[in-house]
């Protein structure tokens, strides 16, 4: 399979953990993103059960989620609540979602939850909407993963991109 003009941009553009400057971004790289190896469609799923644990994670909104997926994270995390705000970690299937596009997101969020987004770089829709969304003044943090996309709205950081090889 021949890749992609986006994904060999993405291949020259994004960087491993080290030049990383910030120390949120370089922890969360290194003791987390860095073990979510294995294929694209995986790549996804590992990213979401890393976070779970890296950030503590107790009160999860995944919109549509494989329900398998979904059982591992319960079996493995006794204390989860799933759909009940202030979330902890968030997972959204693509850019297009209205509730990353809403005034509310920012009521059932604190500083550190994780916004996963499936799909940003699918079609070239979902690349401008992604685009768009990192661009925004509203999130500070964005990885930008290549399968999937993080968004963050941390209070007291300056804003900042990173696209980011695992």
């Amino acid at each position: 399979m021949i890749p992609s003009f986006s994904y060999i941009r993405f291949l020259l553009l994004s960087k491993r953990r080290h030049g990383l400057h910030s120390p949120f971004v370089y922890s969360y790289v290194s003791k987390c993103l860095i073990r979510c190896t294995g294929s694209a469609k995986n790549k996804t799923a590992r990213v979401v059960l890393e976070s779970v644990a890296y950030f503590n994670a107790r009160r999860l909104l995944l919109h549509p989620l494989d329900s398998n997926l979904k059982e591992t994270i319960a079996q493995d995390n006794v204390y989860l609540t799933f759909d009940i705000p202030p979330f902890d970690l968030i997972y959204l299937p693509g850019p297009d979602e209205p509730l990353l596009h809403s005034e509310t997101l920012t009521q059932c969020i604190h500083n550190d939850t994780p916004i996963l987004v499936d799909h940003i770089h699918n079609s070239p829709d979902s690349a401008r909407l992604w685009e768009a969304l990192y661009l925004s003044e509203r999130f500070t943090v964005t990885l930008d993963l290549y399968h999937c996309g993080i968004l963050f709205i941390r209070e007291g950081q300056s804003k900042q991109h990173f696209r980011i090889r695992i």
